[in-house]
């Protein structure tokens, strides 16, 4: 019975795997369609550690000049453009990087103090910082509501 358990497990775990794997072909498939204005759009974690978010988006290619953060209505969002190289004399055999206008966008909740959110650019790396207020934490797994 294990062995099946074992088994059942394994094939999960590969159909995971070939689900992530299918996400990542299809998303700049579908992305253009979406918004045809957003050349690429850059491969980001947002990750919660503690009493903060932590926003980090690959960027390489591009400079920190290129890079417009802005905070409106409740949103934190990234712009910018990175520019390739034209190869307009050149016989291309490939072309994989992807160049033009980004745009990202979040929703950071209403209590976040923008004047607290800290941006650093290292190494094509944009990580953003900034706190999780006490009212957005997340809630317990099970909260008691009394009845009256």
């Amino acid at each position: 019975m294990s062995d099946l358990k074992e088994d059942i497990e394994r094939q999960f775990q590969r159909l995971g795997k070939e689900l992530h794997n299918l996400f990542d072909r299809v998303t700049p498939l579908v992305e253009p369609l979406v918004n045809e204005d957003i050349d690429f759009s850059p491969r980001t974690d947002v990750v919660e550690q503690g009493n903060h978010l932590h926003i980090l988006m690959d960027l390489p290619g591009v400079t920190k000049e290129d890079i417009l953060i802005t905070v409106k209505d409740h949103h934190l969002s990234v712009r910018g453009e990175r520019q390739l190289p034209s190869y307009s004399e050149a016989n291309v055999s490939r072309r994989e990087r992807k160049g033009g206008f980004f745009s990202r966008s979040f929703n950071i909740g209403r209590d976040v103090e923008p004047s607290t959110i800290k941006a650093e650019f290292i190494n094509g790396t944009l990580h953003i910082t900034l706190p999780i207020p006490s009212s957005t934490k997340k809630a317990e797994d099970e909260t008691e509501i009394p009845i009256s």
